[in-house]
């Protein structure tokens, strides 16, 4: 009991200093750690040093972790193919508007093809060349146009071409919903 009273007494002393309200809690941590810091120190063992404390030291952090997210962002990230046809010199305005409206929609869909998927829906290696960016008929028709901007019958094959391959993504498209849908399916009735 006496023990309960020497300690009731001490707080009712020191009452003000309990009940101070503005204290800081990173100088309170800090001269824990001190005290922590000095103690190993006088009792040999390891010394411990606090690189958090250290400003430069949470900066290269901050910067590599920053750099790290960079590096994968940009990974993956696909990149969109330059639309060399409105380079052309003498290439008419309306006719580059066409060809940028389909390669952004060729590209769209392109992207969010599953290379995966496609793998499984066995689709021939042919055909997936065929979907690329700038594979060798989209080079032979560029190279005409480079040759003839003015000609029609280029400029109608080349919106051809790109029609043509619209509706290859497409059916590509359909058969790997087709084949996800019935293994779906399939797995319901499992």
């Amino acid at each position: 009991m006496e023990e309960k009273d020497k300690l009731k007494d001490f707080i009712r002393q020191h009452r003000s200093d309990f009940e101070e309200t503005s204290w800081d809690k990173n100088k309170v941590w800090n001269n824990l750690e001190d005290k922590l810091f000095e103690q190993q120190l006088h009792s040999g063992e390891k010394k411990i040093i606090p690189l958090y404390r250290k400003t430069w030291i949470r900066v290269a952090a901050a910067a590599i972790i920053i750099g790290i997210a960079v590096f994968i962002g940009n990974s993956m990230i696909k990149e969109k193919p330059v639309n060399q046809i409105c380079s052309i010199q003498g290439v008419p305005a309306q006719f580059c508007s066409q060809v940028s409206s389909y390669e952004e929609s060729l590209f769209q869909k392109y992207s969010k093809l599953d290379k995966q998927k496609l793998k499984q829906v066995q689709i021939p290696d042919d055909v997936l060349k065929e979907i690329e960016f700038n594979n060798p008929e989209q080079q032979r028709l560029l190279k005409d146009l480079k040759n003839n901007p003015q000609n029609q019958n280029i400029q109608d094959a080349i919106l051809e071409y790109y029609k043509a391959k619209l509706k290859l993504i497409n059916k590509i498209e359909e058969s790997v919903n087709k084949k996800n849908t019935t293994k779906n399916e399939t797995n319901t009735y499992i």
